[in-house]
């Protein structure tokens, strides 16, 4: 299965340019709203992934934390945007182009400010895009138009957009092979994160378009002794996948033939299916 996967400041350009219609057209009266418009923003977070099918990240990730909208980081842009002004006969006319760009540390520090009329984009986020480790990056993007003298408002879905891996196994498997340990190897080099197939385990989060894959070992029961700690290590290398965002990615083991061997399947909704790697002895 996969499990994969919001600092104030205005830029200077931005800042000067709402001076275009004076401190008296920011307070909303006829002049300001001839050259400005607002943008209600609002977000809607989830962490639903893909899977077999889709998949609340919450059954498989106790405790998950799901951002709520007004923790979300807020960034709006906007490309050659037009500064108006207002003539003394009340027409309007443009006295410039600007790039706007403003970014919140959360989307409840958003305060509608006034806007020049324009396509905006809007971007809101919670977490580490480039982080690896047990939880989520959520991130979402709209365009929206602003308008003279109009409120408008979007609405942002906001969604997991890194990628999830685990590991499972089935009942045969954990009841015929113990100590099992598996190493989350990333881009070939192992990382610090380890599977055992515990109630502990949890999806690990990595970038999407990362190569990732498992490599570790299982004992097989001892023919000699009670103790099991004493039976066959068997090393098992799983060969890599590329994690897609918005996914978890499962690597799912069974046992077959009464342990004699053992089965990797890839739980990817990928195109053509998934595919089974063999495993032996001698893998």
């Amino acid at each position: 299965m996969k499990c994969f996967f919001y600092n104030i400041f205005f830029l200077t350009a931005a800042v000067a340019s709402v001076a275009g219609c004076s401190d008296k057209d920011t307070d909303g009266t006829s002049d300001g709203n001839r050259c400005f418009g607002r943008l209600a923003i609002s977000g809607i977070s989830s962490a639903t992934v893909v899977s077999r099918a889709e998949l609340d990240l919450a059954q498989v990730c106790p405790g998950l934390k799901v951002p709520a909208p007004a923790e979300l980081k807020l960034t709006l842009t906007g490309k050659d945007i037009v500064e108006l002004e207002a003539t003394e006969g009340g027409e309007l006319k443009e006295v410039g182009r600007f790039d706007y760009d403003a970014t919140y540390p959360m989307l409840a520090d958003y305060d509608k400010p006034a806007l020049f009329p324009g396509k905006y984009t809007v971007t809101l986020e919670y977490g580490d895009p480039e982080a690896v480790g047990p939880e989520p990056y959520y991130k979402g993007e709209v365009q929206a138009a602003v308008e003279i003298a109009e409120d408008n408002y979007c609405r942002v879905p906001v969604t997991v957009r890194n990628a999830g891996v685990r590991v499972t196994a089935t009942d045969n498997f954990r009841n015929y092979f113990s100590d099992a340990r598996f190493k989350l190897v990333i881009d070939g080099k192992e990382s610090e994160y380890v599977f055992t197939l515990g109630a502990e385990d949890r999806p690990i989060f990595v970038p999407a378009g990362m190569k990732v894959g498992v490599k570790g070992s299982v004992r097989r029961p001892s023919q000699t002794s009670a103790d099991d700690s004493e039976g066959e290590q068997l090393d098992i290398e799983v060969p890599a996948r590329v994690t897609v965002a918005g996914t978890l990615h499962t690597f799912a083991f069974t046992a077959e033939a009464g342990g004699a061997g053992l089965k990797v399947e890839f739980l990817d909704p990928e195109e053509g299916g998934s595919f089974d790697e063999e495993l032996n002895d001698g893998a």
